[in-house]
This record gives structure tokens, sequence and C-alpha cells, in this order.
């Protein structure tokens, strides 16, 4: 029987699984990306490393 609880349940298990897929998206998306700093041109910074690392810096 289709009643407005069943269609009202049926529209909530869909928005919440829309909500999973797209909450597992943005994960797979945190996974890939890595620190960045971004700063004005023309300001100063110092920069201090407490462990050894390989920077590329420009092109």
């Amino acid at each position: 029987m289709f009643t407005p609880q069943a269609a009202a349940a049926g529209a909530a298990g869909g928005v919440g699984g829309a909500m999973d897929r797209l909450a597992d998206y943005y994960m797979e998306m945190a996974e890939q990306i890595f620190p960045v700093l971004e700063v004005d041109a023309g300001r100063a910074v110092e920069l201090i490393v407490n462990k050894g690392v390989s920077l590329r810096l420009g092109r």
C-alpha cells in the first residue's frame, strides 16, 4: 500500500544513499591531496625544516 509515510521513508532512504556516495567521493578526493601553503607574492616567509625533505621550487 502506498502511503505518505511510505513515500517519506523511500525519499529519506534515497537521500541517505546519495549522501553516503557523496561522502565516499569526498573521502577519496581527500586521500589524494597533500598539504599546500599559499603565500601572497612578495611576502617574506621563514621555513623551518624539522626533518629531511625534498623541495621542488618553481617549474
